[in-house]
């Protein structure tokens, strides 16, 4: 695994910043305070845009992430819909990952990967 990217540990998400070092520990290990965006560890480590077509999903996810959002290791965003994805990827290039639904209206997940592959090759998604 290199530093980046996504490992899934059960119901836990975990990504490692550079050296593979968890993001609150970076620093400790050397790493200069910044993600790969230039963003200042103050703010968020690593963004995560969701793609879901559940209403209640939004509500799942921030709860059951909060002490990680509240620690700054996660900012998320969320659409409903590949398109609403593929504006809100357009609009922020600060978005590191990409967690989608397959079965959704107006884009499904399969075509949003192609379409997140086209327009934003170094962009991790996971289905």
């Amino acid at each position: 695994m290199t530093a980046g990217e996504p490992r899934i540990d059960g119901p836990r998400l975990t990504v490692q910043g550079p050296g593979g070092h968890a993001p609150d520990t970076a620093t400790a290990a050397g790493w200069d305070g910044e993600n790969r965006h230039g963003r200042r560890m103050s703010e968020a480590d690593f963004k995560i845009l969701v793609v879901d077509d559940e209403p209640d999903l939004e509500h799942l996810v921030r709860q059951r992430m909060r002490r990680e959002v509240r620690a700054k290791r996660y900012e998320f965003a969320f659409a409903h819909n590949g398109v609403e994805a593929l504006d809100l990827l357009d609009a922020d290039p600060s978005i590191d990952m990409v967690l989608s639904d397959i079965n959704m209206p107006r884009m499904d997940g399969l075509t949003l990967l192609d379409q997140i592959a086209a327009a934003h090759p170094n962009l991790r998604a996971v289905i």
